[in-house]
């Protein structure tokens, strides 16, 4: 089998998954978005963060997981951009703090 007829096999299963549970709506449309976010998380985090980088530490996984928890929760959208703002103040502020306190300590 190519690589081209793998791709599309792929494609129409992740299709029919996915539309199938974009009809059933409710928790397993919730769970969905949560598995897309999480991976996408996940391969942005690995693309862009070097490995040394240690500045955060797990403060992004664990913000993320308390942003999956909302949405699986079913929260509206606004109270998910709220705390996708909050999440941001957060993490940039942590990550000032700690690179203030790298300069004084180096």
């Amino acid at each position: 089998m190519s690589n081209l007829q793998l791709r599309v096999i792929s494609a129409v299963v992740l299709a029919v998954v996915t539309l199938s549970l974009t009809w059933l709506g409710g928790l397993p449309f919730r769970l969905l978005c949560a598995a897309m976010t999480i991976l996408i998380f996940y391969e942005w985090s690995r693309m862009c963060r070097p490995v040394a980088a240690t500045g955060l530490g797990f403060l992004p996984e664990a913000l993320l997981l308390v942003f999956v928890g909302g949405l699986v929760a079913g929260l509206p959208a606004s109270w998910l951009l709220l705390l996708v703002t909050v999440m941001v103040v957060v993490t940039v502020v942590v990550g000032s703090m700690r690179q203030t306190s790298m300069r004084q300590a180096g």
